[in-house]
């Protein structure tokens, strides 16, 4: 979220795949090397390994760690916190600090929820994670970008983006679907106000990552 500015980029991200954690798997795993542990929330991916989660968690000492999400070739570590305040102007250290970090809806469950919603900010002055998504714009780039990867402590879990979209409104936030129907047409509209064409079919039986800044 671009601070003092209520223009959100949003990306929708449909669930292609499911990859469960078992020794080695089709998808690489990745050894963090963290160059600043107390500010920076980006990984350094270099090799195989077994559970970067819990890694990242004793590194950082934070519980709130839930996640690795990999967009446009880079790792970013996830946090969820008790309300979607905290992690606004807190870093992984929880030190208070305007820069904020890469949290996930506190609503949601990061392995069960149809939907989850994660929120970083970005900035034209300072050099921060999601700063890169609004390559986003371009289709070109999307093109070149169009999976992404959230890894937890249970799962990998591979996506492919279906929508882009720069929107005042609010309405991707909802997360409560009624009926078949509702959750229907909340995928129907995410998909068709996109600022692109996609050409990735959505259907009500697909899980979905939103990501906002």
């Amino acid at each position: 979220m671009k601070k003092n500015n209520l223009i959100f980029i949003l990306i929708f991200i449909l669930l292609i795949a499911i990859s469960i954690f078992s020794g080695y798997e089709i998808y690489n795993k990745y050894k963090n090397k963290i160059e600043d542990k107390k500010n920076s929330p980006i990984i350094k991916n270099e090799k195989n390994t077994y559970n970067i989660i819990a890694k990242t968690k004793k590194d950082y000492k934070n519980d709130d760690i839930i996640a690795i999400l990999n967009i446009a070739s880079m790792d970013i570590i996830v946090v969820q916190g008790k309300d979607n305040k905290f992690y606004l102007n807190h870093l992984l250290n929880k030190e208070q600090n305007p820069a904020g970090s890469i949290f996930l809806d506190y609503r949601e469950n990061i392995d069960n929820s149809n939907q989850l919603n994660i929120f970083g900010h970005s900035s034209d002055y300072y050099d921060l994670p999601f700063n890169n998504l609004m390559n986003y714009m371009n289709y070109n780039f999307y093109q070149k970008n169009k999976y992404v990867t959230l890894t937890t402590d249970e799962h990998i879990y591979k996506y492919e983006i279906f929508s882009v979209k720069k929107t005042e409104e609010e309405e991707h936030l909802n997360i409560i679907f009624n009926t078949t129907e509702e959750y229907e047409k909340h995928l129907k509209n995410l998909k068709n106000n996109s600022i692109y064409k996609t050409n990735v079919d959505v259907q009500s039986t697909d899980k979905i990552l939103i990501i906002q800044t």
